[in-house]
């Protein structure tokens, strides 16, 4: 709770517009727990503006078990954002890394509003779905398999398989 409001400026800039914020108040809201492994936390800043302006910035930490695994999720989230930042069109998104402590192997995280992919399997109707999903690997296997360089362009690709699960942009 003190490393994040020294840093706060430096990991969420562009959402704060380049203007100055004072940190309120920090609440962290346990997200999940796995004993002597890793704890998430969603982390809720309550910021206030020279003019009495309020805003919240919503950021995840992670806490995992030694400092090397920590820099190595920092660094795959960097190369994964690298890799998503060369292509044309991509219909998903992926939490950007914002920083991380090494001293304390956490690693903060953008938060992404939405609903949560585990309880939302939950609540999927698997006779429904299941065809579709089958489908959908129907086309990603007809895709030709040796080539030489690149299959598809990236939004070709992504194109072709919303195609063929009849889904459209």
């Amino acid at each position: 709770r003190v490393w994040l409001p020294e840093h706060l400026h430096e990991m969420t800039a562009e959402a704060l517009n380049g203007r100055e914020w004072r940190v309120q108040s920090v609440a962290l809201e346990p997200l999940r727990y796995v004993p002597e492994r890793r704890f998430t936390a969603l982390c809720r800043v309550q910021l206030a503006g020279a003019h009495a302006e309020q805003k919240e910035i919503c950021l995840v930490a992670k806490q995992v078990g030694d400092p090397h695994k920590a820099k190595r999720l920092y660094r795959n989230l960097l190369s994964l954002e690298y890799a998503l930042a060369q292509l044309d069109h991509v219909p998903f998104r992926v939490p950007r890394a914002l920083g991380w402590i090494e001293a304390r192997a956490v690693v903060f995280i953008e938060y992404l509003p939405g609903n949560n992919l585990k309880q939302t399997l939950l609540e999927l109707e698997i006779e429904r779905m299941m065809p579709r999903v089958g489908e959908l690997l129907a086309v990603f296997h007809s895709a030709d398999k040796r080539v030489r360089k690149m299959l598809f362009k990236t939004d070709q690709l992504w194109s072709r398989i919303a195609e063929g699960v009849g889904m459209r942009e």
